[in-house]
């Protein structure tokens, strides 16, 4: 089962401007919803009470009985990586710290994890742009960790580590899900129906009222953004763009999240950068460009 695919390389740049988008407002988006009053945990069950059931008829023409054909024990591996742990985290950072912080060290670490453990997994030697870019990155990151201890909130340092976790545990997905040649729908399908099913009689038997506090159109903006923008489409844009122009290009993408994330988390909810953050988010953007750069042609 396949999704239809973007067939030009015009199509395939906007998409993947679409993608960076996507992903860098969702920062905003949820820390949005939690100054609200939502929860980590009503923002996991937004993403997967969506997710998983609009994924479900893919997970079992894929096949029910293999995990959609990636096997029961990879599967969980997978929907640990990407599932509920790290969206609880990501969210559970928003709480405590900007979500421009958010925005720059969560890909952060989601390149730097994913080159490292590349190194190890695929036996890759590290060449001179790469061991430059991942030192810069590993700066940048350093200097928003300082800031957030320095000026973002008694509890922002804590904010920080939750996200560099959970890039952490996303790093670790996109390096299994290659190793293990997962397709990217199946993939998908199998984190947010896995996701659902285990996330949805906690909540269930916890409690659903907090959802109230935000109106039915709001929450259907947070639904939609969580379980089909950042789960499904956004995924969907940058694999069929990348399938287009080649990973090399696409791969430069994902280091102007940081730059997206901040400037929707200025316009958007008024959060006012440091000078050591910018310094720091210069840094990462740099180092990140440097990890993904190809000099062959893509």
């Amino acid at each position: 089962m396949k999704l239809p695919s973007i067939t030009t390389r015009t199509g395939a740049f906007i998409a993947l401007a679409l993608a960076v988008l996507i992903y860098g407002g969702n920062f905003a988006a949820n820390r949005s919803a939690l100054q609200a009053g939502l929860t980590p945990d009503d923002m996991v069950t937004l993403r997967f009470f969506v997710a998983g059931p609009l994924l479900l008829p893919v997970f079992f023409a894929l096949g029910w009985k293999t995990c959609a054909g990636v096997g029961w024990g990879r599967g969980l591996v997978l929907a640990i990586g990407s599932g509920v742990p790290m969206v609880f985290l990501m969210n559970l950072g928003l709480t405590m710290a900007p979500a421009s912080y958010g925005a720059a060290v969560q890909p952060g670490m989601v390149t730097v994890v994913a080159t490292l453990a590349g190194f190890v997994v695929f036996a890759l030697r590290p060449t001179v742009p790469v061991t430059i870019g991942l030192v810069l990155a590993f700066t940048g990151l350093l200097f928003i960790g300082l800031s957030g201890a320095s000026s973002g909130g008694s509890n922002a340092w804590i904010g920080v580590l939750c996200f560099a976790v959970a890039g952490s545990f996303w790093g670790l997905y996109v390096v299994l899900s290659r190793y293990w040649s997962v397709e990217p729908l199946a993939a998908t399908a199998v984190v947010a129906v896995l996701s659902f099913v285990v996330w949805a009689p906690y909540y269930l038997g916890v409690s659903v009222q907090r959802l109230s506090v935000l109106s039915w159109a709001e929450l259907a903006f947070h639904a939609f953004n969580q379980g089909i923008l950042n789960t499904v489409v956004a995924l969907w844009l940058f694999t069929s763009a990348a399938a287009v122009v080649g990973p090399a290009i696409a791969g430069r993408f994902p280091p102007m999240i940081p730059v997206v994330g901040l400037a929707i988390a200025v316009l958007a909810i008024g959060e006012q950068p440091s000078a050591l953050q910018i310094a720091g988010m210069i840094l990462i953007v740099i180092g990140l460009l440097a990890t993904t750069w190809k000099r062959q042609a893509a």
